[in-house]
């Protein structure tokens, strides 16, 4: 089920539910022509999976297309490059924070630095 949620920052949020698979998760980007998407990863191990959302996204076309954001507690930007992600957040609001400044030009992708 996909809900809507309105952001106080500007976005619309589209919550496509918790424990969803990669493809879902590259489905509902393409099917809402998403600029970003953030995938969230508190445990350790779920951490490496947020590599799999990468190359779901890669898979449907749409990852040049938007920034991939992940995040989490002590979520490094190390871990997020491994993983194909363009930046990390330890919350949401540091991950808007670095949205914001990758569309703004004033931070590089992780890719690009």
């Amino acid at each position: 089920m996909l809900r809507y949620k309105n952001h106080h920052n500007g976005y619309n949020v589209i919550d496509i539910g918790e424990n969803k698979s990669a493809k879902d998760f590259a489905n509902a980007a393409k099917k809402h022509n998403a600029t970003v998407a953030g995938a969230s990863a508190i445990l350790s191990p779920v951490k490496a999976y947020c590599g799999n959302v990468n190359k779901a996204l890669v898979d449907a076309g749409v990852r040049d297309n938007l920034i991939y954001i992940v995040g989490g507690w002590a979520f490094t930007d190390e871990q997020a490059e491994e993983y194909g992600a363009d930046a990390a957040g330890i919350s949401a609001i540091e991950a808007i924070r670095k949205v914001k400044m990758i569309k703004s030009g004033e931070m590089a992708r992780l890719k690009d630095r």
